[in-house]
């Protein structure tokens, strides 16, 4: 479940599939634990980070809904249901974090292309400055000279 999280950059959709399905098998064989979502969690963050808000939040309701068909309507338990519920909010909890994230990386993209754009027009009105000063004194030199 959590060694296809090396790949989580390269495919996230898909990395976030695998350990989706894997915790969803786990938690329907009734095995005890908290934690074995925290892959899932990870990977649905990095989905988000990265700019594809709509597969993430399909990915995160798709787990959330076999997770409630895999373990709470067998068992009937409402225990396991109130953990479908916690889960379905640190989902929540992390696509918007996510956005948030990915959201400041395109901020920051901006400005860095503004502070780009500025740095190149400040260095063509440099250029354009010393072309009109060096045609003034020509200009100058050749007015002197008669």
């Amino acid at each position: 479940m959590a060694p296809t999280l090396a790949w989580r950059r390269a495919r996230p959709v898909t990395v976030a599939v695998a350990p989706a399905a894997a915790c969803v098998a786990y938690y329907a064989l009734l095995y005890p634990g908290i934690f074995a979502a925290a892959p899932v969690l990870l990977a649905v963050y990095t989905v988000v980070a990265l700019g594809r808000l709509p597969a993430s939040v399909v990915v995160a309701v798709a787990f959330d809904a076999a997770l409630y068909l895999a373990v709470a309507v067998p068992h009937g338990a409402y225990a396991v249901f109130d953990g479908v519920w916690w889960t379905g909010g640190f989902l929540a909890a992390v696509v918007a974090i996510g956005q948030m994230v990915a959201t400041h990386r395109a901020y920051l993209r901006e400005v860095e292309l503004r502070a780009a754009e500025a740095e190149r027009t400040r260095e063509e009105a440099a250029l354009r400055r010393a072309g009109e000063e060096r045609l003034w004194i020509a200009q100058e030199l050749h007015d002197t000279g008669r």
